[in-house]
């Protein structure tokens, strides 16, 4: 085995590992949120609750629902303003980024389209911004680098849920 064969083995190999970490990770809040799990009490760092669709559409009159999917659209507007110093300028969201939720340095949302579709948008979207990404390879995510800046490195993962994709990123 050559170098190159070898080092590209090796990189195969982290990008597996990183992938496999950040689905492990992740996969307990999106469970939960897939299965409308209630938690005893939000995050420390969370400046709203996490979206509930028994809640939302308990109260059975339309008006209801439409004022309970008010409020979470408002709450997401609030996420963006207690978002991590820096966040937006830095990494900030991709076109078509809904039902957004943060805590501490992980940001998650949801994106209308298929998941090699919206990692595609989200490499050009960083790559914009001055960061270099290496995809994971096999997995929907990609590892990013940037000098400079408040953040140097971030991980992305894609993961298509029905018709949409949910995107998680953990950033430092």
């Amino acid at each position: 085995m050559t170098d190159a064969e070898k080092r590209s083995w090796q990189l195969k190999r982290c990008a597996l590992a990183i992938a496999i970490v950040a689905a492990v990770v992740s996969i307990a809040p999106i469970s939960k949120a897939a299965l409308g799990a209630v938690s005893a009490k939000p995050d420390a760092g969370s400046s709203f609750e996490p979206l509930r669709a028994q809640e939302v559409l308990a109260v059975g009159d339309p008006e209801a629902v439409l004022a309970n999917i008010g409020r979470i659209a408002e709450e997401d507007a609030m996420a963006l303003e207690s978002a991590p110093d820096g966040f937006m300028e830095e990494i900030g969201l991709i076109a078509g980024a809904r039902d957004l939720r943060m805590s501490g340095s992980v940001v998650g949302f949801a994106v209308d389209d298929s998941g090699a579709d919206v990692l595609e948008m989200l490499c050009a979207h960083m790559e914009q911004r001055g960061w270099t990404g290496v995809p994971f390879g096999g997995a929907e995510g990609a590892t990013f680098l940037k000098e400079g800046g408040r953040y140097s490195w971030a991980l992305a993962v894609c993961t298509q849920v029905g018709d949409a994709t949910s995107v998680v990123i953990q950033f430092a």
